[in-house]
């Protein structure tokens, strides 16, 4: 399987496992900083999956030399060299690129119309992302940080950004195919737009635009 089909497949697993929680609890502006254990270890797990698959897509970018920014690119290539693990200031900094524009890009969940900005503040305002400090504190100190940390809306935004990140894994240029009809049950993401759709293998090519 490529990487590219296993990263989706855990991303779609994912969005289930959430789905099922909302069986239990509600999805509602008034439940956002409802927390649960499942929802903990769903976070941490996303967390996990998110610096996984970040690491595969900037491993990418490097190899296809889609990264125009040479000082960035030399930074990046030199954490390769020295073997070391890309981390989420790497992310950040590279996701601004224009091919990515992270910090301005926006989804929406569906059952609320509630806008998500799971890359905002760009990394240049020095303030960390809420959903990945949230995370971080759940790894460290489960216990401390269990009521605070492991709620629906840090787990919304990390899934958010997880969706957000498969896509541009999967882009060939301008464009994204997605196995099914739509890339998420629970988001619409408004940069999409359908290219084609092939009904018989439920597939979708999509055009990334600047929205």
């Amino acid at each position: 399987m490529e990487p590219e089909e296993l990263a989706w497949k855990e991303y779609q697993r994912f969005e289930d496992d959430f789905l099922d929680i909302c069986e239990y609890v509600q999805l509602a502006n008034e439940h956002r900083n409802v927390y649960s254990y499942k929802l903990m270890n769903l976070l941490v797990a996303i967390g996990v999956e998110f610096d996984s698959v970040g690491n595969a897509l900037l491993t990418k970018w490097l190899e296809k030399q889609v990264i125009q920014d040479q000082s960035l690119v030399r930074k990046l290539t030199n954490k390769q060299t020295k073997r070391d693990f890309f981390n989420m200031g790497d992310y950040r900094e590279t996701f601004e690129c224009p091919s990515f524009s992270a910090s301005t890009r926006t989804v929406t969940v569906n059952r609320l119309n509630l806008i998500l900005k799971p890359f905002h503040p760009a990394p240049q305002s020095g303030q960390s992302l809420q959903w990945w400090a949230a995370f971080t504190s759940l790894k460290h100190d489960r216990i401390a940080n269990f009521i605070t940390s492991a709620t629906i809306d840090h787990v919304l935004h990390g899934l958010a950004a997880l969706l957000l990140t498969n896509i541009f894994f999967r882009k060939d240029r301008d464009t994204v195919g997605v196995p099914g009809l739509e890339p998420s049950r629970l988001f619409s993401i408004n940069f999409l737009q359908v290219q084609t759709r092939t009904m018989g293998v439920m597939n979708t090519t999509y055009r990334i635009t600047a929205s």
